[in-house]
């Protein structure tokens, strides 16, 4: 599984890391921020499904998360954005710091695989996050694992 790097073709946007130890990372000229990442060797994370999975790994990454924190999100499974794939269920926290940057983290366990995607995306104000998030669920599809 990887994730698509389409985001740099996007007008505004630059990648300033490429698949640096499975992470990228992409620039937008509003300030906006967003890091993509793919890890392996999840198991320790898996739970019942890849819902609670998907829990356990934002648990992971800060104690405090409750689960009623989470909203259900969507990517896209493969395709282009001009054909689109299917649309696979994530995990979503969004916040934004009082007079500071709005942040939403879309993230997922695939249990079975034993292996997690993770995008966060942290703009000036919520309507750039908006429409930086929607760029990023069109041009940053996750990619089924190569038959």
């Amino acid at each position: 599984m990887g994730i698509s790097d389409g985001l740099k073709d996007v007008p505004g946007w630059k990648v300033t890391k490429d698949n640096v130890s499975g992470a990228s990372e992409y620039v937008k000229a509003d300030g906006c921020v967003v890091a993509a990442r793919v890890s392996t060797g999840q198991g320790p994370l898996v739970r019942g499904d890849d819902r609670e999975s998907s829990v356990a790994l934002f648990q992971y990454l800060d104690a405090t998360i409750q689960p009623s924190y989470l909203k259900t999100g969507t990517l896209r499974w493969g395709g282009t954005p001009e054909a689109p794939g299917k649309n696979v269920e994530v995990l979503a926290l969004e916040q934004t710091a009082p007079g500071g940057r709005s942040t939403a983290v879309l993230a997922r366990v695939f249990g079975t695989a034993g292996s997690s995607a993770y995008i966060s995306v942290s703009c000036p104000d919520p309507a750039t996050l908006a429409t930086a998030r929607d760029e990023v669920v069109r041009y940053l599809p996750l990619l089924p694992p190569s038959a």
